[in-house]
């Protein structure tokens, strides 16, 4: 039992009841035993909510739409987010598709000029070029996950649980 001399701390007002040790006394019947037993073998599913339930609780408890986005949408998704915005931002420096029917004659982007480099004949120095269009991506790759560590880290703490 609880020692009374010591405060509680627990927010039960029992912290040392358990009921499942009634199991084997009077005060529960067969017909209890067998409905507390199908309870207990029934493993609560696993699953996260919909953007319906989100929206039914943010109204419920009169919260604005923003706030429900920003403290728990974002931090949601901000992993994939912020990994859409480095793969777009790798792709854009090393696209050419797209990029060779849209640019100006005065406007030199570098995966054009290593194209423009190897197709007058210059390898080696389309060679370097590209390799500094890689270095680029490549720190900023490493920049990137500098700065995103901790903070993805206090963000994604939900999954630890």
């Amino acid at each position: 039992m609880h020692d009374r001399t010591r405060p509680v701390t627990s927010s039960e007002p029992y912290p040392d009841y358990d009921v499942l040790n009634k199991w084997a006394g009077p005060s529960w019947n067969d017909k209890t035993r067998a409905v507390v037993a199908r309870r207990l073998a029934i493993a609560p599913e696993l699953r996260f909510f919909t953007v319906l339930e989100f929206e039914t609780v943010s109204a419920s408890l009169r919260v604005p739409f923003w706030r429900t986005f920003m403290r728990v949408t974002l931090p949601v998704c901000l992993p994939a987010v912020l990994d859409i915005a480095m793969y777009l931002f790798v792709n854009a420096m090393t696209t050419v598709s797209a990029v060779v029917f849209i640019y100006a004659p005065h406007t030199t982007l570098a995966a054009i000029a290593v194209l423009n480099m190897d197709d007058a004949g210059d390898v080696a120095p389309a060679a370097a070029m590209a390799m500094v269009v890689f270095a680029t991506a490549a720190v900023t790759r490493a920049i990137y996950m500098l700065l995103t560590q901790g903070y993805l880290a206090r963000a994604q703490m939900w999954r630890k649980r």
